[in-house]
C-alpha cells in the first residue's frame, strides 16, 4: 500500500479544473425550467435514453433548446452536429451534469444553474427512494438559496468543542485541506492542466474521462507518472479530523480526495468515506478482476499499460472515480450520517461537484453548519458560522482555544 503516492485527480469544479465561466449569455431560466420538468418526468429513464441518431448510451448530452439527446464527441460526435446543424448552443451532460456552451466554447455556471444542477442531481441519484415529495423539499430550499453570513457564533463553536457538547461531528472536505501538504493546484501556473497540451486532448479533464482512459489510457499513464512521486503527509486539517476521533465527537468523514492522508493522519478507515475513490486497489473495467497496486506502479514507472491477467483484454485501473463512474456504494450507504450530525464542518471545497455538494442539505436545520474556506459557499440559513482565511492558520486557533484547560 503506496498512500504518500498519491494526487488528489478530482478538483472541486464541475468539468474538473477547467473553470466554467460565468458570463454566458446563450440559456435562458425557460431552458433550465423545461429541462428540469423533463427530467421529473422520465426520472432514471433520462439518464439511459440513447442518442437518437446512434442508439449509444455510453456518453450522451441533451440540448437545453430542443431536448434531443445526443452522444458526445468521445462517441460519435452528435451533439457537437447538432450544434452545427440546429445552432443550439447549450448541452447538458447526462454523466456529470455539466454544462457546455458551443458559442463560448466553454463549461458555463451560474447561481441559477448550480440551482439546476442540483435539482436534477436529486432525480439522478435518488435510486429508490420516493421522488416526489423529495424534489418538492428540495425545490423549495433551493428557491431560498443566497450567499450571507452566518447567525452561529464562533464562541459557541470553539465552546462546544472543548466542552465535548457535540458527539456527532460530520466531516465535508475537499481538495482545500491538502493543499498545505504539498498536494498542487492542477489549476495553477505550471499545474497538471498546464503541462497536457504535448498530449493533444479534447479538452484537458480527458485524461481522467473514463471513456477517454479506455481508447487512450497512456494519457493517464503519462500524466500519473509525474505526479504520483509527490508525497504529502498529513497536516493540521487532516490531524483535527483524528484529534475529535480521539475525543469521540467524530460521527463520519466525507472526502473529495483520494489522498488518503486522513488515514495517514489516524483517522479510522471505517469512519472516512473517500466520495472520489482512492488509491489503495485497482480493479480491471471488464473483468472487474482485483488487480495489484503493486503491478500498477510497476507498469507506470515503465509507462506500460497494465492489462488484466484473467480476462487479458481489460485495463486495471486505480480505484479512482473517473468522469462516467458512479461513486463508490460507501458513500451511499452512509449519506444519511448527516442527517444524524449535530455539527456540520465543511473546509476547503466549493461545493459544486455533485452529488458531494447537496450533501449539506441534508443537515438539519438546527444543526450548525461551520465552513472553513476562502470563500463562503453556504446556503443562506440559520445556524451557519464562516470561518474566511487560511485553514491551516485557522484550524491552530481552534485547536489551542480547546486545549486549554
Amino acid at each position: 500500500m503506496q498512500k504518500d503516492l498519491v494526487i488528489g485527480l478530482l478538483d472541486e469544479e464541475i468539468g474538473f479544473a477547467v473553470q466554467p465561466i460565468l458570463t454566458c449569455t446563450h440559456y435562458t431560466k425557460a431552458m433550465l425550467s423545461k429541462l428540469s420538468q423533463k427530467a421529473e418526468q422520465l426520472k432514471q429513464e433520462l439518464f439511459t435514453t440513447k442518442c437518437t441518431d446512434c442508439d449509444s448510451t455510453k456518453e450522451n448530452w441533451i440540448c437545453l433548446e430542443c431536448r434531443e439527446i445526443k452522444c458526445s464527441r468521445y462517441v460519435n460526435g452528435h451533439m457537437a452536429l447538432h450544434n452545427q446543424s440546429a445552432d443550439h448552443q447549450i448541452g447538458l451532460s447526462l454523466r456529470d451534469l455539466s454544462l457546455w456552451c458551443y458559442k463560448c466554447d466553454s463549461y458555463i455556471t451560474s447561481e441559477n444553474i448550480t440551482k439546476f444542477q442540483k435539482f436534477v442531481s436529486k432525480v439522478k441519484f435518488m435510486d429508490n427512494q420516493p421522488l416526489q415529495d423529495e424534489l418538492d423539499k428540495i425545490i423549495q430550499q433551493l428557491a431560498k438559496l443566497d450567499f450571507s453570513e452566518t447567525q452561529y457564533k464562533y464562541d459557541d463553536f470553539v465552546n462546544g468543542l472543548r466542552d465535548n457538547k457535540f458527539k456527532k461531528i460530520v466531516f465535508l472536505t475537499g481538495a482545500g485541506i491538502s493543499v498545505a501538504a504539498g498536494i498542487p493546484d492542477f489549476r495553477s501556473p505550471g499545474g497538471l492542466y498546464s503541462t497536457l497540451a504535448q498530449f493533444n486532448l479534447p479538452k484537458p479533464e480527458a485524461v481522467f474521462d473514463i471513456q477517454y482512459f479506455q481508447q487512450q489510457p497512456q494519457a493517464f499513464y503519462a500524466v500519473a507518472k509525474g505526479f504520483l512521486n509527490m508525497k504529502g503527509k498529513p497536516v493540521l486539517a487532516h490531524q483535527f479530523q483524528k484529534i475529535l476521533q480521539d475525543r469521540n465527537q467524530l460521527l463520519r468523514v466525507f472526502t473529495q480526495n483520494i489522498d488518503g492522508l486522513e488515514l495517514d493522519a489516524g483517522v479510522k478507515q471505517e469512519l472516512l468515506i473517500q466520495a472520489h475513490g482512492h488509491m489503495r486497489t485497482a480493479h480491471c473495467l471488464k473483468c472487474k478482476e482485483e488487480g495489484s497496486m503493486k503491478t500498477f506502479f510497476e507498469h507506470l514507472e515503465k509507462q506500460e499499460i497494465y492489462i488484466c491477467s484473467s480476462c487479458k483484454e481489460g485495463y486495471v485501473k486505480p480505484d479512482v472515480v473517473f468522469f462516467g463512474e458512479g461513486l463508490p456504494k460507501e458513500y451511499f450507504e452512509h449519506i444519511n450520517d448527516v442527517k444524524q450530525a449535530d455539527l456540520i464542518i465543511v473546509m476547503g471545497t466549493s461545493l459544486k461537484v455533485q452529488p458531494f455538494a447537496s450533501s449539506v442539505l441534508l443537515a438539519k436545520k438546527e444543526v450548525p453548519i461551520v465552513l472553513i474556506n476562502r470563500e463562503n459557499v453556504l446556503p443562506k440559513r440559520d445556524n451557519t458560522l464562516f470561518i474566511e482565511g487560511d485553514i491551516e492558520e485557522n484550524i491552530h486557533k481552534i485547536l489551542e482555544y480547546i486545549h486549554k484547560k
